[in-house]
């Protein structure tokens, strides 16, 4: 893809050349014809566009927020098919070849994680699939190797894809991760690919660095950083909100798409420091220590790029952001220093140590670190430089970012989450949700929202399940469950007791098959006999009192949809008898239900 990528670009290059020239044309100097060259970088972006809208839309975006939602137990059916895969390689390759900035590690995760999809379909790795926690396993080295592919860097993209993508990492899968990364830089190397998957090249004149003032100033920058990917992230959100009403019709949408790629492509061809790709621009921000030809320009060229990586990421087209972020905090270290050098220098106040391209390999990794919410981006940094001599002005830098922009703002893949309506549980961030408990999250019983196993008719089953299938409008959630259950219950003395579970499409498939039978719904009773394989009599439940955490630590680490909340007093009293149940097995009654009240249902949508 890298490889088709260039030759797409230096295609756009040739197309807007002049005829007469000798020789390629490598240089905008060289170039004569801007309107060929916007309307090349138009015509990708439409194709890109066209090819998401016809094979799979679920190709549109990162791709780290769908993956993240499925590895925290949720099923998004179709993204991680075959022609999202298509889909996702075609698109991402013809918006590489427009010119937009964008960058390729999330689509490229979201690629690898569909190849480990359709490997293990195949007889031979089918069993991987079979146990959900070995296709976990399957999926996070799989995040792994995407990773490995966009930076060329093992350590750095083993630790970010654990950030970005895992609510929790089961330690024991470290080792398979570990093993694909490996076989992934040898394949690297052994195609001589490291130049074209790296994000910069080594530096070798960097200062050793010694405790001093100017930790101080790395921290500021640290907080500048953060202060510039709330912003950012603030701004991005409106945007979205934005855009999402203007994108009602595929015209608007074609439209949009082609009016970003022309204002993108003028931009390329008339502004001078923005016609380079962005591993030429950060290897000249990394390795000029002394000034540069367009200095004075740096914080025009930042926000320009910030607005064009804003664009990128409304547009519906596949779209990564760490490269061009990585970027636009290169930008921000070096104006950065420029701003606090010539403060410096005019009150003779203090003096710097450091040179420019130390700033600004600071700056990269402590925006793009506080934009995404990974302190691994300093690891990154450290294996693309050989050099551990900003090993601790990095680190503070990164961490300041990290709190700052976290206070602020949610990190991008979480805005994007929310932004997608995505069934992922967000982590706990306010204080007064550490005060809740499980009585005060509870959607209360009511008869149409539970399955009695004492004279349900047909009818009363299927409007229980589509009760849950299709919530009324009043009960919209931000996301329903997926796969969700309904509770069985036996009302004693006017209250219903929980006996079991069972899933909402199996009970409305016994319905439809009553209807083919020809039987009456509104007279026909369930024989919940007939029925014991389709409930689990011992589903998970919890008390009224059970911390919000705990409840959130369940969702999380299980990987559930939805608990139940029985009432605890109940369960000292005596169970019922075998002689009271006649009608029903005596296995149906597990010990840690019986004789216990059904509070109500919480499902992991009251943690958004």
């Amino acid at each position: 893809m890298d490889v088709t990528q260039e030759w797409l670009k230096a295609l756009r290059m040739k197309v807007a050349c002049d005829p007469s020239r000798d020789g390629a044309c490598k240089d905008f100097d060289t170039l004569n014809f801007p309107l060929s060259y916007i309307s090349y970088s138009v015509v990708m972006v439409v194709l890109a566009y066209l090819v998401c809208q016809l094979l799979s839309t679920e190709a549109i975006g990162s791709g780290i927020p769908q993956v993240k939602t499925i590895l925290g137990g949720a099923s998004l059916p179709g993204t991680l098919g075959p022609k999202t895969f298509v889909a996702k390689c075609v698109g991402l390759t013809l918006v590489q070849a427009g010119g937009l900035w964008v960058g390729k590690e999330g689509p490229y995760v979201h690629i690898a994680s569909c190849l480990a999809y359709m490997l293990t379909s195949l007889p031979l790795f089918r069993s991987c699939r079979q146990s959900r926690t070995r296709w976990m396993q399957v999926l996070s080295a799989a995040v792994c190797c995407g990773v490995v592919s966009t930076f060329g860097c093992p350590f750095g993209a083993l630790l970010f894809s654990i950030e970005v993508t895992a609510s929790f990492f089961v330690v024991h899968h470290l080792w398979t991760s570990m093993v694909c990364v490996l076989c992934c830089t040898i394949t690297i190397k052994l195609f001589q690919a490291s130049n074209t998957i790296d994000l910069f090249q080594p530096i070798n004149n960097l200062p050793a660095w010694d405790i001093s003032w100017e930790l101080i100033n790395f921290a500021l920058l640290g907080v500048v950083a953060g202060l510039t990917g709330g912003l950012f992230a603030w701004i991005l959100t409106k945007m979205l909100e934005y855009t999402k009403r203007f994108k009602t019709t595929r015209k608007r949408q074609i439209l949009f798409c082609a009016v970003s790629a022309a204002l993108v492509a003028a931009c390329d061809y008339y502004v001078p420091w923005l016609r380079n790709c962005d591993k030429f621009t950060i290897n000249e921000l990394f390795s000029a220590q002394g000034p540069l030809d367009w200095d004075r320009s740096l914080f025009f060229v930042l926000i320009i790029k910030l607005l064009g990586i804003a664009i990128a990421i409304c547009l519906p087209l596949p779209a990564g952001v760490f490269a061009p972020t990585f970027l636009a905090g290169a930008l921000l270290g070096r104006f950065y220093y420029l701003v606090t050098f010539t403060i410096g220098d005019s009150t003779k106040l203090f003096s710097f140590e450091k040179p420019a391209n130390a700033y600004a390999i600071i700056g990269a990794a402590a925006l793009s670190g506080g934009f995404t919410r990974t302190i691994s981006t300093a690891v990154v940094v450290f294996e693309l430089t050989n050099n551990l001599s900003l090993l601790v002005p990095v680190i503070t830098a990164v961490l300041v970012a990290y709190t700052v922009n976290g206070a602020l703002m949610p990190s991008f893949y979480d805005v994007m989450l929310i932004f997608r309506e995505l069934p992922y549980t967000p982590a706990l961030l306010r204080d007064d949700q550490y005060a809740l408990s499980a009585k005060d999250m509870l959607d209360p019983v009511t008869p149409r929202k539970v399955a009695c196993l004492r004279g349900t008719t047909m009818r009363e089953l299927e409007e229980v399940a589509r009760y849950y299938l299709q919530p009324p409008k009043d009960q919209m959630r931000h996301h329903s469950p997926v796969d969700p259950y309904v509770p069985v219950v036996q009302y004693q003395a006017g209250r219903p007791v929980l006996r079991g579970t069972a899933k909402a499409l199996d009970l409305e498939m016994v319905t439809s098959e009553s209807y083919e039978m020809g039987e009456d719904p509104e007279y026909t009773l369930v024989d919940w006999t007939a029925l014991a394989d389709l409930i689990d009599w011992s589903p998970l439940v919890v008390g009224p009192n059970t911390p919000a955490a705990r409840l959130h630590f369940i969702f999380t680490m299980l990987g559930l949809e939805q608990v139940a909340v029985i009432d605890v007093d109940g369960l000292s009293e005596p169970p019922p008898t075998q002689a009271s149940n006649s009608s029903l097995s005596g296995s149906f009654m597990p010990a840690h239900v019986n004789g216990a009240s059904l509070l109500g249902i919480i499902d992991k949508d009251k943690f958004n």
